[in-house]
């Protein structure tokens, strides 16, 4: 569907380690099917490491000060999702692959990529159709590691 990069020049004068939050359903709890719900899988990044695990989708998964956010300094890819199969994954992973080195971001390897999306998937389910969207940031201003996550949302 779509990539995006951007590396912006900009600095935040006030970093601190407060959350972002945006407000959405979490998939577990939705049962009326006409309801928005959200999948949102962590790739890489904090306590658990590489290992892909779910994040609740109602909860703040970015710090205030992370560069994606402050100044638009990361890089993402946009699937379709139906039934729990993901259009061309292998297509839209090469291409963030190459986005990612343009920015000199290392990022989760493939293999953990695909790990995310297999996990995103079978979190949505059904034959309603996602955008499941492949989110890498360089991380906090103030240092740390890259922030990778998966999100899935109803196709608009």
């Amino acid at each position: 569907m779509g990539t995006s990069t951007g590396k912006g020049k900009g600095k935040s004068t006030d970093a601190t380690a407060t959350t972002a939050t945006t407000r959405t359903s979490n998939s577990t709890a939705t049962t009326n099917p006409s309801d928005k719900r959200r999948v949102v899988v962590v790739v890489a990044g904090g306590p658990e490491g590489a290992r892909p695990r779910v994040h609740p989708a109602d909860e703040p998964l970015l710090l205030a000060d992370d560069l994606a956010a402050v100044r638009g300094d990361g890089c993402f890819e946009t699937l379709l999702v139906t039934g729990g199969t993901v259009a061309k994954p292998e297509r839209h992973l090469a291409r963030l692959g190459r986005s990612a080195a343009a920015l000199d971001l290392t990022g989760p390897t493939p293999e953990q990529w695909r790990a995310g999306i297999d996990l995103a998937a079978r979190e949505w389910g059904g034959a309603e159709e996602g955008m499941l969207r492949l989110v890498l940031s360089r991380g906090p201003e103030r240092g740390g590691a890259e922030t990778a996550y998966i999100t899935v949302a109803p196709v608009a």
